[in-house]
């Protein structure tokens, strides 16, 4: 029975993950999703942790792929991609969401481990940031 759990569970996760596909030119990712339909994410090499509101303004100022319409995702546009192996550059720790949990703190993500928790961070600390359109 154990077995069979298992089984389904790995079966869920693999019809809601979404697919996703790295374009190297580019230095992005670009995924389809049922529930957020086609993402494009940033994926070129960061090692700076921001604050909560230099994350959103990063991901405002970012030019990348041609593209200057990129944003901080949402927590569940995070978790849909979280343990995707398709991108090539991934610091350890959290990743900020634009998605507030209340004025102080904001819903942050660990994209290594799945993202199945939602966890929050306080906005003056520092997190790294992945920038979606």
């Amino acid at each position: 029975m154990k077995r069979y759990i298992t089984a389904f569970l790995l079966v869920c996760v693999a019809l809601n993950a979404a697919d996703c596909r790295r374009d190297d030119t580019k230095n992005i990712v670009i995924c389809n999703d049922k529930r957020f339909g086609k993402l494009m994410w940033q994926d070129n090499e960061q090692r700076d942790k921001v604050v909560w509101n230099t994350a959103m303004l990063t991901c405002d100022a970012l030019r990348l792929g041609g593209y200057s319409d990129w944003r901080l995702p949402s927590v569940d546009e995070f978790k849909s991609i979280a343990g995707n192996s398709a991108f090539k550059y991934t610091n350890s720790g959290l990743y900020w969401s634009s998605t507030r949990f209340d004025s102080v703190r904001a819903f942050v993500i660990d994209p290594n481990t799945g993202g199945s928790d939602y966890l929050y961070g306080v906005k003056t600390l520092s997190y790294s940031v992945r920038c979606v359109r």
